[in-house]
């Protein structure tokens, strides 16, 4: 019993001893620690404002004629993964940009509004200088241009003029009847002539509403321009230093007990 309590003695005494070394250790070193942190400071700070950029996002909104959101996010699809693979070379040549925009670009993405009428398209780049007019009517060929766009447009537009020589045809053949209907030569039709005159004005406002989109010059109107946010969207300098504070701490306390494992092992070689 005496020696089981002499060995748990003998085991505080032995963690006091080493928590007093380490502390010794921490204490006579303690301007390393003053040494590191300063170090650690200013190479995150430096490292914020030139080689980790802020991330602007810029935003606009726009009314499609034939795509729908989820054709506008699929075309745009295949470019936001060239951006996120850095494949700086084509997003320049696909978009029309300089090598040094397409290289500030991190992400473009499409989201349909409350009114399922227009889209907002978001840009988000390392530099707002890419938020301009150039930029704007790019991506908006970008996305009217596209194979599928065009062949889209294309069927939309048969399908639009077939409607619209059938409702003509359908106008005509209303017209002679209501001609008929007036000088009394129509009889034993199933309509009432409220009812053939509803119809024909139903007809005509059709008409007039596929005449109206044929006749419209853009695939893509812009509503709003490019607007973007004054400072970074998820990137902030405080965290930056934050993070080069705790790499400086923990690089001074590995200095140390690097140093202080060799101070022990040389001692031991001693003996």
């Amino acid at each position: 019993m005496d020696n089981q309590q002499h060995e748990i003695l003998n085991d505080e005494v032995d963690l006091l001893s080493t928590l007093k070394r380490v502390l010794n250790a921490l204490q006579t070193r303690i301007k390393w620690l003053i040494l590191f942190l300063i170090i650690s400071i200013i190479v995150a700070m430096t490292l914020s404002f030139t080689v980790v950029l802020p991330i602007y996002k810029g935003v606009m909104v726009i009314k499609p004629r034939f795509l729908t959101t989820g054709e506008l996010s699929s075309i745009a699809f295949p470019l936001t993964a060239s951006i996120k693979s850095d494949r700086d070379t084509l997003v320049s040549k696909v978009l029309g940009i300089t090598l040094k925009e397409a290289e500030s670009l991190s992400d473009i993405s499409v989201k349909s509004q409350v009114d399922s009428v227009t889209v907002l398209v978001s840009v988000d780049a390392e530099s707002k200088a890419i938020f301009n007019d150039k930029m704007q009517q790019n991506l908006v060929d970008f996305f009217q241009n596209s194979k599928y766009a065009s062949k889209l447009k294309g069927l939309t537009l048969e399908r639009k003029k077939a409607r619209l020589a059938t409702l003509e045809a359908e106008i005509s053949r209303l017209d002679t009847l209501k001609k008929r209907l007036e000088t009394g030569k129509l009889s034993g039709m199933l309509m009432s002539g409220s009812d053939l005159y509803r119809t024909s004005l139903d007809l005509t406002n059709e008409i007039t509403a596929i005449k109206q989109y044929l006749e419209e010059k853009e695939d893509i109107d812009v509503v709003s321009s490019f607007a973007y946010t004054d400072k970074a969207s998820n990137f902030k300098h405080s965290t930056m230093l934050l993070a080069g504070i705790a790499l400086g701490i923990i690089a001074w306390l590995l200095l140390v007990v690097i140093l202080e494992i060799k101070i022990m092992l040389a001692k031991l070689k001693d003996k």
